[in-house]
């Protein structure tokens, strides 16, 4: 909804020979800081009088008119601006419903940002400005540990209004609290139950789907390390000499075996052996030959 402020300007105005007398009036809505109705009197374009709907009084502007006017001058003034203002009151409400601005109800809802915290009746998007919000225990209004807020305009021309109580779990819970909030467009009541509070907190997650989310991240991480080694190693052997690599590759059983030797060979390299001849025997003699 956006706000739209009306102006309503009359004017009213007597001759009398070579001197003047006039009248204007403004009315105005929306909430803003200004009287919804003045009325200013001049004579002669000189302002004598002055009337708002704030002091609801006609007062004089001038010494001449104070001093040539008693009390019951200024009483009649103040009871025909009365009139012109509940005149002016009326046109503004026709041109309102003529324009759609009618006033728009409250959104009332509790908020809590946890357990142990403090619960906040907030109303919002309510036109016009004028609202009441109270705690009631119990059907009894109630007034201890309560604070309430400031009234706050919103973008689209309507408003918002807090009032926070302070009260513990248990306490609510053995007695009935509410919140009312009273707007000329409607009156709402919000009971004080768990299911009708917004709150922030989170209900804790058992410690099994604790510990099974741990699993799994660890899980996670081991797999991840374990690429990484793997890819290392895989490229490290990339890289590597080929040379050294076949000799990596050659199977080792020991020394290396002699080479085998032809016949020829084996047979030159074996030693001569020449059998000794023996010279027979001079039994005789006893020598030898």
């Amino acid at each position: 909804m956006r706000l739209v402020v009306l102006i309503i300007v009359g004017a009213h105005v007597a001759h009398a020979g070579k001197h003047s007398l006039k009248y204007y009036y403004t009315g105005v809505t929306g909430d803003i800081d200004f009287p919804e109705f003045t009325a200013v009197g001049l004579v002669d374009d000189e302002q004598f009088m002055y009337f708002d709907s704030n002091i609801k009084k006609a007062v004089p502007k001038t010494e001449w008119i104070r001093q040539n006017e008693r009390a019951d001058y200024w009483n009649r003034e103040t009871q025909n601006m009365i009139t012109q203002h509940q005149t002016f009151k009326n046109n503004i409400q026709i041109a309102k419903e003529r324009l759609n601005q009618s006033a728009v109800s409250p959104q009332v809802s509790l908020l809590q940002k946890s357990l142990t915290s403090p619960v906040t009746c907030h109303a919002t998007g309510f036109y016009p400005k004028g609202v009441t919000i109270s705690w009631m225990r119990n059907g009894q209004e109630h007034h201890e540990d309560v604070v309430v807020g400031e009234l706050i305009p919103n973008e689209d021309g309507t408003f918002q209004k807090t009032s926070t109580i302070r009260i513990t779990p248990n306490e609510w819970k053995k007695n009935q609290f509410s919140c009312l909030v009273k707007h000329q467009s409607k009156t709402i009541r919000k009971t004080l139950r768990a299911d009708e509070i917004i709150t922030n907190s989170e209900t804790p997650l058992p410690i099994s789907i604790i510990l099974g989310a741990a699993a799994v991240v660890l899980l996670i991480v081991i797999g991840v390390v374990g690429c990484l080694v793997y890819q290392k190693k895989k490229d490290f052997r990339h890289f590597r000499d080929p040379e050294c690599e076949e000799q990596n590759q050659t199977p080792h059983t020991g020394p290396p075996a002699p080479a085998q030797k032809t016949a020829e060979e084996e047979k030159t390299a074996r030693p001569s052996f020449t059998p000794n001849l023996i010279t027979p025997l001079n039994r005789e003699s006893g020598v030898v030959d």
